[in-house]
This record gives C-alpha cells, structure tokens and sequence, in this order.
C-alpha cells in the first residue's frame, strides 16, 4: 500500500531530523549535493546515492556555518559582477571596432 509506505518514511524521515513539510526543497537540496541537478526531476533515484547524501545533511549547522557561506555567496556575486562588466566592456569594444571598420 503507497500510502502507508509514504507514512512509513515520513515517521523515519522525522526520525532523522530531516524536514518532511517542504520535501521538495529537501529533494532539491539533496539533488544539489549528489551533483545531479536531474535527480530533482525524477520520480526514482539511486538509493546508494539518496542515501549518501542524506548522511551529509546529517547534524547541525551552526551560525557560523550560515555566515561562512553567506559570505562565499556575497564573494561569488561580486565576481559575477566584475564579470558581468568585463563582457559589456568587451561586446561594446568589439560592436565599436566593427561599426569603425
């Protein structure tokens, strides 16, 4: 029966401190962490793999943590910046050189 197997892993899900409400957003992040973005779009997934990287979810984070990556995503935005720049500054010296041509 599909639906006393899916309150079976709910109630283990729980077990293990894993978020059950937002299953999705669980899913995606796992999805993330095996380094398949398409598992998140599958219906069936590795078990060995889920199971890996549900372990690697395992325990808390703590605010340091959360700080440590909110700065490497302030970093990794400022790059992106100065890369968004780099490309503008290119396509208008190459659109300038061609219209001078």
């Amino acid at each position: 029966n599909l639906k006393k197997q899916n309150g079976k892993l709910q109630a283990q899900m729980r077990l293990l401190g894993l978020p059950v409400d937002r299953a999705a957003d669980f899913f995606r992040v796992v999805s993330v962490i095996c380094g398949d973005a398409s598992m998140s779009n599958e219906k069936e997934a590795n078990i060995q793999a889920f199971a890996d990287c549900c372990l690697r979810l395992k325990g808390t984070a703590s605010n340091l943590h959360l700080q440590s990556v909110a700065g490497d995503l302030v970093h990794i935005s400022v790059m992106m910046q100065h890369q968004i720049e780099l490309c503008e500054m290119l396509a208008k010296k190459f659109t300038n050189g061609n219209n001078a041509a």
